[in-house]
């Protein structure tokens, strides 16, 4: 029984010496980790404020503003253009007692606050391409708010082009 135990002894002490001493084969191999990010732009303000002239006098001049902000991926400049609905005039609304479908307001929008340089669909804003959040103006310039009595509206849609 000694030399039974002994030569099993032996016997595994040799096949772990062999399991020990071999050496194991390895293959590797490599895959790409990707991601393609895609240009893009976005008004980051929830809800433009209205740009709104105020109560005037018939035949008086009147101001306005509003902002907006964007943010686009850095490298992306967007071409800002605004445009009217109504051919940059605002149609008078029915709105009681007064009836006023027929008149409009002409108006400009500027993007300086000297209103000199027109902002619209074919004067456009660049922004910058450093992918930070802007803030844009838009400055508004009523000439002659004309002799007719009521309510004026216009509705200005900002397109982003990149």
């Amino acid at each position: 029984m000694k030399n039974r135990l002994l030569f099993l002894a032996l016997s595994l002490s040799a096949i772990l010496g062999f399991a020990q001493g071999a050496s194991a084969a390895t293959a590797t191999s490599q895959f790409n980790v990707t991601i393609t990010v895609q240009p893009s732009c976005d008004v980051t303000t929830t809800s433009i404020p209205d740009l709104a002239f105020g109560s005037v006098a018939a035949g008086a001049a009147a101001t306005g503003d509003t902002t907006f902000k964007l943010q686009c991926t850095i490298g992306t400049a967007p071409v800002i253009s605004l445009t009217s609905n109504n051919g940059w005039k605002m149609k008078g609304q029915d709105s009681s007692p007064y009836d006023n479908t027929a008149a409009t307001v002409a108006y400009g929008l500027y993007s300086d606050s000297g209103r000199t340089t027109t902002w619209n669909d074919t004067t456009t804003v660049t922004a910058a391409d450093d992918g930070t959040e802007q803030t844009f103006h838009v400055y508004g310039s009523v000439a002659d708010a004309g002799q007719t009595v009521g309510n004026f509206k216009d509705v200005v849609t900002v397109t982003l082009t990149y």
